[in-house]
């Protein structure tokens, strides 16, 4: 009786060994979800990352189509003369947060402008970012440094922008100097000055222009330096 008793536990039990209990089952289970929740977090890490550098890829290519379009215009910048105040001066005005030149007709745009000379003004604008403003002097008759009424968005980002003008070596200054502010009423060229002078230079446009832009993004404002070399009429004779 006691062995027949004993081999009947010990088959229940070897029965028992070849399945799983409900708690090995519960176990199982929590396992499997929590690896499921790890690569689930993982997949959305890995979609968010992929999606911060899409935006970022975007942004930095949109700041170099920027870039091209300004180093573009810069090189297109005309020396044109003009009087203001009575004297005859560059028609290129520098502040700090605001630059007016003329430049040579836009031979790619399809205005009926488009081959006149052109008073283009940079600058940002609230709630429109950096944009180019547009002027033509023989159609809408204002001869002068003042900004033109077609505007053109060239970053809706930009909050803030800052200019630096690179002056060559003149006179009374031996090395390039960074200056804020580009007055032409001050390069007015004055041989009979005598040497030393601030005004008895020819120098009428710096020879390369810095600009410092303040982007709006995600989390922080991002700032980005360029600089454009201007490659003519450095010392205007």
């Amino acid at each position: 009786m006691m062995r027949i008793g004993t081999r009947g536990i010990d088959r229940g039990t070897h029965q028992n060994d070849g399945g799983f209990t409900l708690i090995e089952v519960v176990i199982a289970l929590t396992i499997l979800a929590v690896m499921g929740v790890i690569a689930l977090e993982a997949f959305r890490l890995g979609h968010h990352s992929w999606e911060k550098i899409e935006r970022r890829a975007e942004m930095d290519q949109r700041l170099r189509v920027t870039y091209d379009l300004l180093a573009r215009e810069f090189a297109q910048l005309e020396p044109v003369m003009m009087k203001i105040d009575g004297r005859r001066v560059t028609a290129f005005r520098g502040s700090a947060d605001r630059l007016l030149f003329y430049g040579a007709p836009d031979v790619t745009a399809v205005d009926p402008y488009a081959g006149m000379v052109r008073r283009v003004s940079v600058v940002v604008e609230p709630e429109k970012g950096l944009v180019l403003q547009e002027g033509w002097p023989l159609v809408d008759g204002q001869i002068g440094l003042e900004p033109g009424a077609a505007v053109r968005v060239l970053d809706p980002r930009a909050t803030a922008i800052r200019f630096r003008y690179l002056a060559p070596p003149v006179q009374d200054m031996a090395v390039p100097h960074w200056i804020e502010e580009w007055d032409p009423l001050e390069r007015v060229v004055n041989s009979l000055k005598p040497l030393g002078s601030r005004t008895a230079n020819s120098v009428l446009l710096p020879s390369m222009i810095e600009m410092t832009i303040t982007l709006l993004e995600a989390r922080a404002p991002r700032v980005r330096q360029f600089l454009f070399p201007i490659r003519i009429g450095h010392y205007l004779l």
